[in-house]
């Protein structure tokens, strides 16, 4: 019996090797990927109520030690999120002005607080810097879905997402911010809506197409010679935004 099981510990130990070496994110999402989330968890309550006491959150009444209730833990890939209660008699202010404290305390490079409800609120730790390396770009849509799109990723390492239908965009930044990237990946997750027809791109460069020109192909009308073609442009865009 003891042979047998060693036999079938080596064999399941051989499988696992198997799908990380072949399937490395089935094997994140089955295997790793838990044990990671559930490994965070646990030290998160384990040093809860010490590091609670020792940044001064804890309060005491009538000889006893009130600390704050942790919730829930969400772990993600480079930041977590606490979902905290607060104690009687505190404000969120108390934890805003901890933060250094919490992040130090918790492992983690910085720590921010919100509140979504009276009592209660979220502690991010966020533990590894999304975004030290250049994003790459991001792999192009295969539908014509339009309501939103994927530019970049956020520094808590989800990807960023932004609404278009329904709302306005304005991107604005000092030289060198990285505006032209943000228009760029829009046009990016785009591209077959703009291939089938679904969507039309009318662009207006100020700077003579110095940053647009060479995005030509992409769009339907383009002006930047002059200043009366591109406000030609934009009078035309306002009359089909009113008949529409």
């Amino acid at each position: 019996m003891i042979k047998i099981g060693r036999v079938h510990q080596k064999h399941h130990r051989t499988e696992r090797a198997l799908v990380q070496l072949f399937w490395p994110k089935r094997f994140a999402q089955l295997i790793s990927g838990p044990w990671h989330r559930a490994q965070t968890g646990g030290r998160y309550r384990r040093l809860w109520g010490e590091v609670m006491d020792l940044c001064g959150l804890a309060k005491e009444l009538d000889g006893r030690t009130l600390r704050p209730d942790l919730l829930r833990v969400q772990v993600g890939s480079v930041s977590d999120r606490l979902l905290v209660r607060m104690v009687t008699g505190q404000s969120i202010a108390v934890y805003e002005r901890a933060c250094p404290e919490l992040a130090a305390s918790l492992e983690g490079h910085l720590a921010r607080i919100w509140s979504e409800e009276p009592g209660r609120l979220w502690l991010e730790v966020i533990r590894d810097d999304a975004l030290a390396d250049v994003v790459p770009a991001q792999p192009i849509p295969g539908t014509d879905g339009v309501d939103q799109v994927t530019v970049g990723v956020r520094e808590d390492g989800e990807p960023w997402v932004l609404r278009l239908l329904g709302t306005h965009v304005f991107v604005a930044g000092v030289q060198g911010a990285g505006k032209g990237s943000v228009i760029w990946s829009v046009l990016r997750g785009l591209a077959r809506p703009i291939h089938t027809g679904v969507v039309q791109v009318w662009a207006v460069d100020p700077k003579g197409g110095m940053e647009l020109a060479f995005g030509g192909p992409l769009f339907t009308r383009f002006a930047c010679e002059s200043t009366a073609a591109m406000v030609e442009l934009l009078e035309d865009a306002v009359t089909v935004m009113d008949a529409s």
